[in-house]
């Protein structure tokens, strides 16, 4: 009875919030919203305090107080400021932005600082941004549970956002997308997951759901449109066993489509077409991606950074004679994410803390760690094993997570397997001296 009770919903979200908390009071990071966050938050910022979508004023500032540049980018065709990055996170962020709002007539602004960008704005939008992760991992939680053990459904989401890239964009970098986008795909998984799993005609309602979070989804990010293969697949299922109108089918998708719209009036305001590529015709290569370099570069690549997710793919291949419609959309997902994400002129993401633009694609290795955890809990010594390795994981991660902002594992630039391994040894001989 008390396994069951630790191996529940409640019991995931106060270990998962428990150690997120634990690790913000030990790393004190700074939340000043800056980087991609600046952009993604540009948006909300420039509509509720100047009205428009000039973001001159927001650019100076950034540039004064970060010594970049961002004032000086090339303008667009009709002679604007662009913005490179997605609007769905000023959207969802607004529940938050007014907390801070009101907590303006508390908190007085900093001499020289634009309004909508003090301390309790900084706050607010990243417990949002965690809020919204920590949701996110909770209904991954409750979609494997529908396929797996409590106990196999709750380690592998454990060990997922803990082994993973994501660490860093929880505690250090909340004001990127990547935390958000990961919840939205949960979401739109889960009500994927409802839908096939369903034995009775399809409501219209949860068909509904289902459009508005693939909206979401693709608002977040751009790339994502990809994993609106899962519910075209799921629902073929369906249709084919008479459980829905073919007619019905096209629904979800157009509601997807119709929440696009706030980003194609953005590109028309900024850009003067509702359909571009706001990074520049030359963003994109689609007959040379960087696949190897991707997966196992030093550059950040996913394998190379995290290894462990590896044992999400051998469960997810391991899986393939149980559920192999789940395991084929699953893999061609996953590909479709190592593709997209190979072709852009920055495959490295900058200066990420591991292929971070896989994150959203951390359901898909959840989904195979999980069969593997369920697959091996007969195998005491081996499933011992994949426990002691998964522990040791998420120390080894988060003593990466600690030596990089302090100096030990670059970011900018590719590392050796010696540095990247040497790294949380340095660490500790410091902290020892």
């Amino acid at each position: 009875m008390k396994q069951n009770k630790i191996y529940s919903i409640l019991g995931l979200f106060f270990i998962l919030s428990f150690l997120i908390i634990l690790l913000i009071i030990k790393l004190q990071p700074s939340w000043k919203i800056t980087g991609d966050g600046f952009g993604y938050y540009s948006y909300l910022r420039s509509l509720y305090f100047d009205h428009n979508l000039d973001f001159h004023n927001e650019y100076k500032y950034y540039d004064l107080t970060f010594n970049s540049h961002l004032a000086d980018i090339k303008l667009t065709p009709i002679n604007k400021l662009g913005n490179v990055f997605a609007v769905g996170l000023s959207i969802v962020w607004l529940p938050f932005f007014l907390i801070a709002r009101i907590l303006d007539y508390w908190i007085k602004t900093v001499p020289g600082e634009l309004p909508g960008l003090g301390i309790n704005y900084q706050i607010s939008l990243a417990v949002g941004s965690i809020l919204y992760t920590l949701g996110g991992s909770l209904l991954l939680f409750q979609t494997l549970k529908k396929f797996f053990s409590a106990r196999s459904a709750w380690i592998s989401v454990l060990a997922i956002v803990f082994i993973s890239p994501l660490p860093q964009y929880l505690i250090y970098e909340p004001h990127m997308s990547h935390g958000v986008s990961l919840a939205a795909v949960s979401l739109m998984f889960w009500l994927s997951v409802k839908i096939y799993q369903s034995r009775e005609t399809l409501k219209y309602k949860d068909l509904v759901w289902l459009g508005l979070s693939m909206g979401l989804v693709i608002l977040l990010r751009w790339q994502n449109l990809i994993f609106w293969l899962i519910p075209l697949i799921f629902l073929y299922q369906q249709y084919k066993k008479n459980l829905v109108q073919l007619s019905l089918v096209a629904l979800p998708f157009i509601l997807g489509l119709l929440c696009f719209i706030p980003q194609l009036i953005v590109w028309k305001v900024l850009y003067g077409s509702f359909f571009t590529i706001p990074q520049g015709s030359g963003f994109l290569h689609f007959f040379n991606p960087q696949i190897w370099n991707f997966l196992f570069s030093g550059f950040h690549g996913l394998f190379f950074w995290h290894p462990l997710l590896l044992l999400g793919l051998i469960g997810l291949i391991l899986s393939y004679k149980r559920y192999h419609t789940i395991f084929g959309t699953l893999l061609i997902v996953l590909l479709g994410q190592i593709y997209i994400n190979s072709i852009v002129n920055d495959w490295w993401a900058g200066q990420s803390f591991g292929s971070r633009r896989m994150i959203e694609s951390l359901p898909i290795f959840a989904f195979g760690l999980a069969y593997l955890l369920d697959y091996l809990s007969n195998k005491k010594i081996l499933y011992k094993s994949l426990l002691v390795i998964l522990l040791l994981g998420y120390l080894f991660n988060i003593s990466l997570l600690v030596s990089a902002p302090r100096g030990y594992l670059p970011l900018e630039k590719p590392v050796s397997l010696k540095q990247f391994y040497q790294a949380p040894l340095q660490l500790l001989q410091n902290k020892l001296k």
